[in-house]
C-alpha cells in the first residue's frame, strides 16, 4: 500500500477539535461552535478520497446521529458534504477491500444502522456486510485524531 502525504493538517484540525469540545462545555451559545464543526465535516468531506478525512469524515455522521449536539458540538452536518462521505462507504463497504481499522469502524457502526436508514443503499450494505469479529483497536492509533480518540478510547 502506498503511503502518501496528506493534502490537509490533520493534526491541526484534531487540535481544533480539542479546542472546540473545550468550549462546548463552557459556552453559553453553541451555534459558532457547531459551526465551525460543520466547517471541520466539509473540510473532511472535500478530501474523501483521503482514508484518514474519510475516517474522520464518517465518525462525525455516526457520532452526530447517536449522541445530542449538546453533547458532541455537532449539529446539523452539510447535506452535500454528507452526501459525499456516505457515497465513499458505499463504494468501500461495495468493494472486496480491506482496511482493519474503516472495517473495525464500519462494524461498531452497524450495531446502529438505524441512523443510517435515510441512506437506504448504505444501510443496506452496513447490515448484510459480514465483518470480521471486531478486535481491540490499539490506543496508540487514535492520536491526534480527538473526537475519535476520545470516543473510542472510553470504550476500554
Amino acid at each position: 500500500m502506498k503511503h502518501f502525504k496528506s493534502l490537509i493538517d490533520l493534526d491541526k484540525i484534531a487540535a481544533s477539535e480539542i479546542d472546540l469540545k473545550n468550549s462546548l462545555y463552557s459556552a453559553q451559545n453553541t451555534n459558532d461552535i457547531c459551526f465551525q464543526f460543520n466547517l471541520i465535516f466539509k473540510t473532511y468531506a472535500s478530501n474523501v478520497d483521503d482514508i484518514e478525512a474519510f475516517k474522520r469524515g464518517i465518525f462525525y455522521i455516526w457520532y452526530s446521529r447517536l449522541e445530542p449536539n449538546f453533547l458532541t458540538g455537532i449539529n446539523v452536518l452539510d447535506k452535500t458534504s454528507l452526501d459525499l462521505i456516505i457515497n465513499k462507504a458505499v463504494e468501500h463497504l461495495d468493494k472486496i477491500t480491506y482496511d482493519f481499522e474503516l472495517d473495525w469502524m464500519l462494524s461498531y457502526y452497524s450495531n446502529w444502522d438505524f441512523l443510517f436508514e435515510d441512506y437506504p443503499e448504505f444501510h443496506t450494505l452496513l447490515i448484510e456486510k459480514q465483518f470480521v469479529e471486531r478486535p481491540v483497536i490499539d490506543n496508540n492509533l487514535m492520536v491526534n485524531r480527538d473526537l475519535m480518540r476520545s470516543y473510542f478510547n472510553e470504550l476500554h
